[in-house]
């Protein structure tokens, strides 16, 4: 999925807030050598979607994919080649006074779902630390303490450790 061959003429325009990922470009630019790659560092701010007047004519010109937070080209006509604005965030409703948004027919693709894995790792992951009393055990980390040899866990602690095997766990969201 996604080996096909790109035409020549493809280019990439990404204007995020971020350091140039140079890793992730160069990787890109591996598999596709043919794809240009153009990188824009634009500022954060917050305005929900910014015409960002930091590039070119020349390059909104030939550009045909738009890779974004939320900074977009001051005016559609500038992107005669656009295909399509691939949002690194879940939503669009941050661009929904655009004129990308509202008077053109190019598609505005979103990141939905991609955290879904995340978020459940991090449910887990809470859990367990909750369970396991982490802000005692951090404590007692930083101050450099542990329970001596006669010491059980949980007698320097208010409560001792709980398992979560057979525990049910509800989780909203």
């Amino acid at each position: 999925m996604g080996e096909g061959i790109l035409p020549s003429d493809e280019h990439l325009l990404m204007m995020l807030p971020f350091p140039q990922p140079t890793q992730l470009i160069a990787g890109i630019k591996t598999k596709y050598p043919q794809l240009k790659i153009t990188y824009h560092r634009v500022s954060y701010g917050a305005v929900p979607w910014v015409a960002e007047r930091g590039v070119s004519d020349e390059t909104y010109a030939t550009v045909t994919v738009l890779f974004t937070l939320s900074a977009l080209p001051p005016d559609p006509t500038l992107t005669t080649h656009l295909k399509l604005i691939q949002f690194v965030s879940a939503g669009t409703d941050h661009t929904s006074s655009s004129p990308f948004y509202t008077s053109t027919q190019i598609p505005l693709c979103t990141s939905s779902g991609v955290p879904g894995p995340q978020i459940a790792e991090w449910v887990m992951m809470t859990a367990l630390a909750i369970s396991h009393d982490i802000k005692t055990l951090v404590k007692w980390q930083e101050d450099r303490t542990w329970g001596g040899a006669g010491d059980a866990i949980g007698v320097k602690r208010k409560k001792g450790v709980r398992g979560m095997v057979g525990q049910r766990m509800g989780i909203l969201g």
